[in-house]
């Protein structure tokens, strides 16, 4: 009967190491994965599963700290700085690129702190500069009495950016999706449209949609006073991790019904054009001049 409480704890242990060491290659392959998706520079891809790592071992700094870098490249610089705080906290010691998010956000004075540590570890020209630069923000902000800034019809909740007059009006690069799913009479063929639709392309950098370029035909009714807010719509990981593309960020086809792409349209989208002379689906076009 002495035996009773040993013959308890193998069994106990024979029943609790397998489920342990099925959860600890479950991690070791979402951080794979998070990773394999990092190094490619699919970085919207590799939030999800960062994320889902992280909520199993929370204190690895390597995975905090590149978790907080994904979403620097996204521009979501209040979630990166929030990573980097976790990652600071457990040990890493800060870095440029962390000072570089404080300051897109406007907190000058944290990215200076943070770079005079580094001077003080290793003084170099870059660092200087920044350094200088964000202890004089007048002067940095010297010339806005220069210009005026409004907001136009071509905004939406994506990117658009690169702007160039052509004859009367507009031409500029947006990353905005575009899809439009034509109805038809018999039902069935509605289900094939739509399954044919849901895969476009998609740049997996951001995931959002590869960068086009557009035409607002007269720039004289380009402004507006409505604002298009934008929104950055996380992606969520796939039940199963082996669903994830393998392919290159500047080649993925991902269904879009899957990771919840929001389709937005700017106030005065009706009025854009695709300027289709370089049209395609699968390449970022941009920037564009033009000449006599």
């Amino acid at each position: 009967m002495k035996n009773k409480p040993y013959i308890f704890l193998i069994l106990l242990m024979a029943i609790y190491l397998p489920t342990l060491q099925a959860q600890t290659r479950k991690q070791k392959s979402i951080l794979k994965l998070a990773q394999q998706e990092y190094s490619q520079f699919r970085f919207s891809y590799a939030i999800p599963a960062f994320k889902q790592y992280l909520s199993y071992q929370n204190k690895d700094t390597v995975a905090l700290v590149q978790l907080g870098i994904c979403y620097q490249k996204v521009n979501q610089y209040d979630s990166a700085i929030k990573y980097f705080d976790l990652a600071v906290l457990s040990g890493v010691q800060y870095n440029a690129a962390m000072a570089e998010a404080y300051a897109m956000v406007e907190q000058y004075d944290k990215a200076t702190s943070i770079y005079q540590r580094l001077i003080e570890l290793n003084k170099t020209k870059l660092a200087d500069a920044r350094f200088y630069g964000f202890t004089n923000t007048k002067k940095m902000l010297g010339d806005s009495l220069d210009f005026k800034v409004f907001n136009t019809k071509i905004n939406t909740g994506y990117n658009e950016f690169n702007g160039v007059l052509y004859q009367n009006g507009l031409v500029y690069e947006s990353n905005q999706f575009n899809k439009v799913i034509s109805k038809k009479k018999f039902f069935l063929l509605n289900w094939f449209t739509f399954k044919r639709n849901i895969l476009i392309p998609e740049f997996a950098w951001d995931g959002a949609g590869y960068t086009q370029l557009y035409i607002y035909p007269n720039i004289d009714s380009i402004r507006t006073d409505i604002t298009t807010a934008s929104k950055w719509n996380e992606k969520k990981p796939l039940k199963n991790y082996t669903d994830y593309s393998t392919n290159t960020p500047n080649d993925t086809k991902k269904s879009i019904s899957t990771y919840g792409v929001q389709h937005l349209k700017g106030v005065g989208y009706e009025n854009s054009k695709r300027f289709d002379v370089f049209e395609r689906d699968k390449m970022n076009l941009g920037a564009v001049s033009f000449t006599a």
